[in-house]
């Protein structure tokens, strides 16, 4: 049996560079092909995934391997350094589905000074969103009509990112950092994520303004905001692995919506990851990406996984958005207005805080009909087909949604 995998883990969000014929030993006896990571690779270090049945820990010790990182919910596998014979042993192994070189990720936002600004409105993205059509001459007034409740009670969003500044005024102690794949603390010291969080439920920026936000930290770096593929995983793995502890424990489980603002790899191990969120009735709203390019990869084709570009204040394409027939949504993502570190606010770029609009409102979604309890392809069906602006985007190009994001007023 061949299972096509994209042969690079990208800088730029899901990248078709090249496909590599991935063979299972278990049927034909041919060893698999190493996926490479051609963006920023690490080197000596490799994600390997097993197959369902298999126990990761006890996988990796058989070959006198120790692991940097286990993987045991949304799928099976582990991260470690190898050397050149244990890959050659690895390839051959009818246990093992895909050996991926581990890289470094990059978070989707465009790198720009903040303007600091003093007063509270909520910023022309906001103000976008919650009508039909634009205001005369595009000027906004910064107003956000909203209902005030449910806003977003009772769901959980998972920031997946650089942490979240918890002690921020816009969150009103709704935010906490519940998971660290890094070396480094908990915090947010880049303050990615922070932005981030407070687009998708921030109580003057945001959208969903009474969820919960939990930030599950990836990306370490306080400059760069640098991710690796196995830490994105973990994370994912970990966000798998407390949704079923909550369904295991007889909880009702909370609506949760998953927000993802950088790199997605486009492989074996974020396919599999990706899938066992969504398949666990959870969606996940994803940045295009800021390289000005195609963001079809075969993440895009999971349902429920929504796939979002950048507008302008001016209802345009923003110049730097990736696009392509895999981009599902536009957002405001062009100098929009989010919460900054120590407390602060400001404007920044990029398809990084177009995608957490995007959650926001399908947190409003949940909240608002919970007992409708949306499915994840159902709810991004609904957002893209049925809420959405149709053909509002000018300049994109062709072959790319003009659908923009709209949330009604009585949302």
């Amino acid at each position: 049996m061949k299972l096509k995998v994209m042969a690079a883990l990208m800088a730029g969000t899901c990248v078709i560079l090249s496909e590599v014929s991935i063979s299972y030993a278990a049927e034909d006896g041919e060893p698999l092909t190493l996926v490479s990571a051609t963006a920023d690779p690490i080197a000596g270090e490799y994600l390997i995934t097993l197959q369902e049945s298999v126990n990761p820990r006890a996988f990796a010790n058989s070959f006198g391997v120790t692991p940097k990182r286990i993987y045991e919910n949304a799928l099976k596998g582990f991260t470690a350094s190898l050397t050149p014979q244990q890959i050659e042993a690895l390839r051959r192994n009818r246990s093992v589905d895909s050996i991926e070189q581990n890289g470094r990720l990059q978070l989707s936002s465009i790198d720009i000074p903040d303007i600091q600004l003093k007063q509270k409105a909520s910023g022309w993205g906001l103000d976008r969103i919650d009508d039909g059509v634009p205001p005369v001459d595009y000027k906004y007034n910064g107003e956000y009509v909203y209902d005030p409740f449910p806003s977003g009670n009772g769901v959980d969003i998972y920031i997946v990112d650089t942490g979240i500044e918890t002690a921020h005024p816009d969150f009103n102690g709704r935010a906490t950092n519940d998971y660290n794949a890094t070396n480094g603390s908990a915090s947010d010291c880049h303050g990615h994520g922070t932005k981030v969080a407070s687009a998708a439920a921030g109580k003057t920026v945001g959208i969903a303004r009474n969820a919960r936000l939990h930030g599950v930290k990836v990306a370490e770096s306080c400059t760069t905001g640098q991710a690796t593929n196995s830490d994105l995983i973990a994370g994912l793995d970990w966000i798998v692995g407390k949704l079923v502890m909550g369904a295991s424990q007889g909880a009702s489980r909370k609506p949760a919506v998953v927000n993802i603002s950088m790199t997605i790899p486009s492989g074996i191990s974020a396919i599999r990851a990706l899938g066992g969120i969504t398949e666990l009735g959870v969606i996940v709203t994803a940045a295009a990406g800021n390289s000005h390019e195609n963001t079809c990869g075969s993440v895009n084709s999971i349902p429920g996984v929504i796939t979002v570009g950048a507008s302008t204040k001016f209802d345009g394409a923003a110049g730097f958005s990736n696009y392509g027939a895999c981009l599902d949504l536009y957002a405001p993502g062009d100098s929009v207005r989010i919460a900054t570190q120590g407390g602060g606010y400001g404007t920044d770029s990029g398809t990084s805080f177009s995608a957490p609009y995007v959650a926001g409102v399908s947190a409003l979604l949940e909240s608002k009909y919970a007992a409708m309890k949306f499915d994840p392809a159902g709810l991004e069906s609904y957002m893209k087909n049925v809420l959405a602006t149709s053909n509002a985007i000018h300049g994109a190009p062709s072959g790319t949604t003009r659908n923009l994001l709209h949330k009604p007023k009585y949302l």
